[in-house]
């Protein structure tokens, strides 16, 4: 009985645990580095500090020595790969100057209408100021508000109004 006892433990140490470390190359191009593994109906697991490990074995691709056996990347793959991480840092670059124009054209867009706004309200001002001094001089005649006046106030009135209004526009950069 002590014969076969020896035997499987012999058999279950060597084909279960491989103490060198190891690269495990799966399908989907994860490569898992192991201290060791066992080889189970269906699984290759190892152990770690949280318990067992395993993945099915026909997701893997190869098992093999850190160094022995571990097929490195062509030139032309690494080109290839060094050009779509250049093209896709364009890409973002891209990206983010197109994001930057619209926030541009958005703050421009919102400044123009402040400036709109802001020469509308200048112009309500003057226009406001114009009938204030109109209906001021219709009250010293002794006449109610938007009584005719005299031609030479008039042209007098009529021509501060017009200078406000250009004020406003040259305040407010709009023609």
């Amino acid at each position: 009985m002590r014969p076969i006892a020896i035997a499987l433990a012999f058999f279950v140490f060597s084909v279960s645990l491989v103490d060198a470390a190891v690269l495990v190359k799966t399908k989907d191009g994860k490569v898992l580095k192991w201290k060791n593994y066992t080889t189970e109906e269906r699984d290759y697991c190892t152990l770690s500090p949280v318990g067992k490990f395993c993945i099915p074995k026909d997701s893997v691709i190869s098992i093999s020595g850190e160094n022995e056996g571990y097929i490195q990347e062509s030139p032309e793959e690494i080109a290839k790969r060094k050009n779509e991480k250049e093209q896709y840092l364009r890409e973002k670059e891209k990206e983010q100057a197109d994001w930057k124009i619209k926030e541009n054209l958005t703050q421009i867009k919102e400044n123009e209408q402040k400036r709109v706004e802001a020469l509308n309200a200048c112009l309500k001002d003057s226009s406001d100021r114009y009938q204030q001094e109109w209906d001021g001089h219709c009250s010293k005649k002794g006449f109610e508000p938007k009584c005719p006046l005299p031609s030479s106030t008039v042209l007098v009135l009529d021509q501060r109004f017009r200078d406000s209004k250009e004020e406003c526009r040259r305040a407010y950069n709009l023609k």
